[in-house]
């Protein structure tokens, strides 16, 4: 595979770009392009230089392979999911529902990003750079950043850490000691600040980067698929008023310690899930969606934007005002592209998870298969998707599942790839 030596280059400050504009918000003022014109420029640059020229280049040459087939599947009914948006909604509504649909627009085009990444060389070409500036970045964030959201920006900022985080043992002694920096301050902060999706994910990673092993891994190989059904049986007890894991959780945290932080324990998905049903009930989109990039009817958004007296702008009077999308990011999957969209999203993954633990020659994919299983149950409870390098960071452990470059390493092979890129 063969690509312009310019946009290899470039790939890497698209990255950082769009890590500066992720945690923009947390700064104590935007700092960072606060009109829509340089915004939507950047991320049209951004989602050129990082998925579609790369994706569209490499897809011509490994789209092919097996593997990739229900990755395939997925990118396709994305960009149907997109053109019925475009027709049906962006037409439709106002310029800053525009700005914010075309932004999910070019956010579901970084899927084709897999393509590009599968390869080693690219992987490294595309990222060495990336890595090596994102420590520093976030030391000067950080002084900027405001009073109690610092696990946010270093949560947000910090996303691709979490794929050295893994690999840790293998990692060189400079690198272990910045990395671990990293995973303790984004844990300590994230509890502090209450930024639970931080906290958990980050926790995650280094547990797995500490304590992983091949009795681990062989193990998990016979318990993953339960753990897959987990969500549906969940979901399934929750619908049918049987049990609410969420509403359990937070009773039984709260009598297992008092004090703890009070915010970290309110049940908010309970509320997302039951007005996004209703909302898809209602628009009778429940089997394919409304398109990508509608949210649904939040009575409870509603009522905070009549409270802080938003409603005296025409803007919040039409339909497009009183919805919000989901922090959740199966609910998003699931309003966009209906029931259909979920299945193929979980056969994907499923397939991912597949080749990752039974077609891998290499211990280092099976613990990225591994960390990708917890991914996908956590998306019944958070990871959002949008123009965030959280998200775009999210296609390097599916390129790393998927790829037949990656797989085929010997642990040797891998390890020194390890060595090159962190």
């Amino acid at each position: 595979m063969k690509l312009n030596k310019p946009i290899l280059y470039l790939i890497p400050w698209a990255y950082l770009l769009l890590a500066l504009l992720t945690v923009r918000i947390y700064m104590t003022n935007y700092i960072f392009f606060s009109g829509k014109t340089p915004l939507l420029i950047s991320y049209i640059l951004i989602t050129f230089l990082v998925a579609l020229y790369p994706g569209y280049k490499c897809i011509q040459q490994i789209g092919g392979d097996k593997a990739y087939r229900f990755l395939n599947i997925y990118m396709l009914y994305t960009i149907v999911s997109i053109v019925y948006s475009y027709l049906a909604n962006y037409l439709e509504t106002d310029s800053v529902n525009q700005f914010k649909l075309f932004s999910y627009y070019l956010a579901g085009t970084s899927c084709l990003s897999v393509y590009f990444f599968s390869s080693p060389e690219f992987f490294t070409k595309g990222t060495k750079l990336f890595y090596r500036i994102l420590p520093f970045l976030f030391l000067i964030l950080l002084p900027l950043t405001r009073e109690g959201l610092e696990g946010d920006m270093a949560g947000n900022l910090l996303a691709p850490a979490l794929l050295p985080i893994l690999f840790w043992k293998d990692l060189n002694f400079r690198s272990k000691i910045i990395y671990s920096v990293i995973a303790v301050f984004v844990i300590i902060t994230s509890f502090e600040g209450d930024a639970r999706s931080n906290l958990i994910k980050f926790s995650v990673a280094f547990f797995l980067g500490l304590f992983i092993n091949r009795y681990f891994t062989k193990v998990f190989k016979y318990l993953v698929w339960a753990i897959m059904l987990i969500p549906f049986i969940l979901f399934y007890l929750g619908v049918s008023g049987q049990f609410n894991i969420f509403q359990e959780t937070e009773k039984q945290q709260v009598s297992f310690n008092e004090e703890l932080n009070e915010y970290s324990l309110i049940d908010t998905r309970t509320t997302i899930y039951t007005e996004a049903l209703a909302s898809a009930t209602r628009n009778k989109k429940i089997i394919w969606g409304r398109g990508l990039g509608r949210g649904y009817q939040s009575n409870l958004a509603w009522q905070r934007l009549k409270a802080q007296e938003y409603t005296a702008r025409s803007y919040y009077e039409t339909e497009y005002s009183r919805e919000r999308n989901s922090e959740v990011g199966i609910v998003n999957l699931f309003l966009w592209g209906g029931v259909v969209y979920v299945l193929i999203y979980t056969i994907m993954m499923v397939s991912a998870l597949f080749y990752g633990l039974y077609r891998s020659s290499n211990k280092y994919v099976t613990s990225v298969a591994v960390f990708l299983s917890f991914y996908y149950v956590y998306d019944w409870v958070e990871n959002v998707q949008g123009m965030v390098v959280t998200y775009f960071v999210f296609w390097f452990f599916v390129a790393i599942c998927l790829s037949p470059f990656f797989r085929n390493m010997t642990d040797l092979d891998f390890k020194a790839f390890i060595k090159r890129i962190f």
